[in-house]
């Protein structure tokens, strides 16, 4: 009669032979993967004094060589990464005025504009227009290379009088601020209509000469924002006016501190014109807000996350 540990060990070689049989393709297989890889490295790096090898799991070379763990070493996991915390360094704002501080680029003089009612007691005489020794300095980039614009604020006197009767200087988006009204509507369709975030337009100018902090550039945005924030009313109003009105949700990244947050677009389409919106979340709440109650038209849309 056979022993029982013999016919154990019989069993056991046997399922030993059964599993190098099966696995016997797979690491030829595994074997050419290597080869290949290897021979790609090689065309695309050159030749290399150290070798390149596809390192498989523990669990996956246990399963393919069963004497595998008693003749290698497991690979340790590599340690966690240790979080080091980001400095910034912040350099103090320079304060000079545009001339100062881009003396390489042209600087155009221009006078404030009349108004046509005025422009007509100048020409008559009824009015002089002199310049009053006051001047705003603007930064001008349009695609071409950016200049500085002197804008000469202009005084009205009467041609027997001394004593101004009025000043005028020309309304901007960011009253005595760096960049010309022309400029800020260039970073604004730059980002919302070309796709090209605002620190990449600062880079643009940083390399024609031009260094904008970036609170400049974002505090000219909101300036934007909050000129043509009753215009923005005024299409959404007539948006929701049309008989038919299409609606979507989007959402975009918005700069925090640590990791960014999300925010919420909205795009509502009525009527030939488009209006966007802006929330912090999706919840049901959005909704009387986006479409109101009063709204007695078609609504297409498709499913509702919130």
């Amino acid at each position: 009669m056979i022993p029982v540990e013999q016919v154990e060990g019989m069993i056991a070689e046997a399922v030993q032979w059964a599993v190098a049989q099966a696995t016997a393709p797979l690491l030829d297989a595994l074997a050419q993967a290597k080869r290949t890889i290897a021979a790609l490295q090689t065309t695309l790096y050159g030749v290399r004094t150290e070798s390149s090898q596809v390192v498989l799991t523990a669990e996956g070379q246990q399963y393919l060589d069963a004497t595998w763990g008693q003749s290698q070493e497991t690979t340790p996991p590599p340690a966690a990464p240790t979080q080091q915390p980001a400095t910034t360094v912040r350099h103090p704002r320079d304060r000079r005025g545009l001339a100062q501080r881009f003396p390489h680029l042209p600087l155009i003089e221009t006078d404030a504009p009349l108004p046509p009612e005025l422009a007509e007691q100048v020409a008559a005489g009824a009015l002089i227009a002199r310049r009053s020794g006051k001047h705003q300095d603007e930064l001008v980039a349009p695609a071409a290379a950016p200049f500085l614009r002197r804008v000469h604020e202009i005084e009205l006197v009467k041609p027997d009088g001394r004593t101004p009767l009025l000043r005028l200087m020309p309304e901007r988006i960011v009253p005595g601020g760096d960049l010309a009204d022309e400029t800020i509507h260039r970073l604004v369709e730059g980002t919302f209509l070309d796709a090209m975030p605002f620190y990449r337009q600062i880079t643009q100018l940083q390399r024609a000469g031009v260094e904008l902090p970036k609170q400049t550039v974002g505090d000219a945005v909101d300036a934007w924002g909050a000129v043509y924030a009753p215009l923005a009313d005024t299409i959404v109003t007539q948006v929701l006016a049309a008989p038919v009105v299409h609606a979507d949700a989007s959402w975009q990244r918005l700069q925090a501190k640590g990791a960014c947050d999300r925010v919420h677009l909205w795009t509502l389409l009525g009527g030939g014109q488009v209006a966007y919106r802006l929330t912090d979340d999706l919840t049901h709440a959005r909704a009387s807000e986006l479409i109101p109650a009063t709204f007695a038209g078609r609504l297409v849309t498709d499913a509702w996350p919130g």
